[in-house]
């Protein structure tokens, strides 16, 4: 789980992002071998998303000057996502189906969100790229070299064949594509949905009461969580860890509340009436896009 914190007009929330779920947990890691993988690549083209690889010309290019040599024997496992539609990207999710000798299939997925601030501009616009890679080392530019990095390369390297698909996306109009195989559009859909409602019913509220309302709104998560977890909840970004592996929109509507929930409680005890003032500034300057499909009318 991989996760930054933004700041907005003051107001400190942990968001989601660049989200990970990875198979190293599970598989034992041998030494590298001088296997190379059949690597294939699939974007969406039909919607204008493609995913580049190492061999394609518009590669390279997306990297800035610096990135140390070791990590050259990840490109194969790398893509290019660029955006030629004519809608900014907010959201997307790439899956490595990575293909055993024996015939079983690993699928590390890489979930790239942060909704933290929706302006335009702020995330894949058209015309532009990003790097994607399982190494968030390599995507940042690789200037620096991350012992995790090591661990991959000799991961891809027990495998026969590597295909990495652009499995879904969400457009700044809220319409999503792609097969969505990992189910991350209903958790994306959840997570904006909870940040709107947690963050209206805390501006509606009394101040005396907006504790104790936020604490109900929190309750269902944390029972919820705690059966997840089989025991006692942490701090409230563990509810962020519980809606990313979470199997359903509801599941994840009621983590991602109990997150924003205690967010707030946590912020207010701190800071008082400020935060909500902050949150009421949030929500008159942004835009909440509806996640829908692009082909629900059809």
């Amino acid at each position: 789980m991989f996760r930054i914190v933004e700041r907005t007009g003051g107001f400190r929330i942990a968001f989601r992002a660049l989200t990970m779920f990875a198979v190293l947990g599970t598989i034992g890691i041998s030494t590298m071998s001088g296997n190379q993988p059949l690597v294939t690549v699939t974007g969406l083209e039909s919607e204008k998303l493609l995913l580049l690889s190492a061999s394609s010309p518009g590669f390279e290019p997306a990297f800035q000057p610096g990135r140390l040599e070791g990590y050259d024997r990840l490109l194969p496992f790398t893509v290019v996502i660029k955006n030629e539609s004519d809608q900014e990207v907010i959201a997307y999710s790439v899956v490595w189906n990575c293909r055993n000798l024996d015939g079983s299939v690993d699928k590390p997925v890489r979930s790239v969100f942060d909704f933290s601030d929706l302006r335009p501009g702020t995330h894949l616009p058209p015309r532009s790229t990003q790097i994607v890679s399982i190494s968030t080392s390599l995507e940042a530019g690789g200037r620096a070299w991350d012992p995790y990095a090591d661990k991959l390369i000799a991961l891809y390297a027990k495998y026969q064949d590597v295909h990495i698909a652009l499995d879904a996306a969400v457009f700044a109009d809220g319409s999503s594509v792609g097969p969505d195989t990992s189910h991350w559009i209903p958790r994306w859909r959840a997570w904006i949905d909870a940040e709107k409602e947690v963050f209206t019913e805390a501006t509606q509220s009394v101040p005396s009461e907006t504790i104790s309302i936020m604490h109900r709104m929190a309750e269902p998560g944390s029972v919820l969580a705690r059966r997840l977890s089989s025991g006692e909840l942490g701090h409230f970004t563990a509810f962020a860890v519980l809606a990313d592996r979470s199997g359903s929109y509801a599941e994840c509507l009621e983590l991602a509340r109990g997150y924003f929930a205690s967010a707030i409680i946590e912020e207010i005890e701190h800071g008082g009436l400020p935060t909500i003032e902050n949150l009421r500034s949030i929500l008159r300057s942004k835009v909440y896009p509806d996640v829908h499909s692009k082909y629900r009318e059809r």
